[in-house]
């Protein structure tokens, strides 16, 4: 299996690691074994001062082998940008299907993203819009604006401009069309 390999070529630094390792080595590897190995894998940048995003990609294909919920759907999409690239991942994303993902504010994050990655302004602006009219907390609906802001206007793609949508929550609205108004 190749998450037996991921496993192995995983730095072996947290205790996390050894136990997953041992359970490999029992054929114990489940649904919960995974999980505790991605969170190891996003956990060694203290100890190696990186990610391997392609061990973290691999883990969860074997994860939606396994238990193919919502969330290890989105997050293999995720794994998959950062390892391989922007379009593999979107790829992964379009395959589910769009009343799984309706109201799954995760999905939508990640797809404003990746598209942002891609290029695309009009969807990426549009899937981020969603998400933060999907998201309840605040400090999080934050975090999704200033991140949204940083990765459109670092990607050269868009231009920042404040609006307001849904329930008078402040979006910058990223467009590319030269300083024209957006329409609302």
């Amino acid at each position: 299996m190749r998450a037996d390999a991921a496993l192995r070529s995983a730095p072996r630094g947290s205790a996390c690691t050894g136990r997953l390792l041992i359970a490999a080595s029992r054929g114990g590897i489940g649904r919960f074994q995974l999980e505790a190995a991605i969170r190891s894998a996003h956990a060694q940048p203290a100890i190696t001062g990186a990610i391997d995003w392609e061990v973290v990609a691999v883990l969860y294909e074997g994860l939606v082998r396994l238990a193919p919920a919502m969330g290890a759907l989105v997050g293999r999409a995720a794994a998959v940008a950062e390892a391989r690239a922007a379009a593999a991942g979107w790829a992964l994303l379009e395959a589910i299907p769009a009343d799984a993902v309706a109201s799954y504010q995760p999905y939508r994050a990640l797809a404003a993203h990746l598209l942002a990655r891609l290029r695309r302004p009009a969807e990426a602006v549009a899937a981020r819009d969603r998400a933060v009219g999907l998201c309840g907390d605040p400090a999080l609906r934050r975090f999704l604006l200033r991140q949204a802001s940083h990765v459109f206007c670092s990607a050269g793609a868009l231009d920042a401009r404040p609006r307001r949508i849904g329930h008078g929550v402040p979006l910058q609205s990223l467009q590319r069309d030269q300083g024209r108004p957006h329409a609302a």
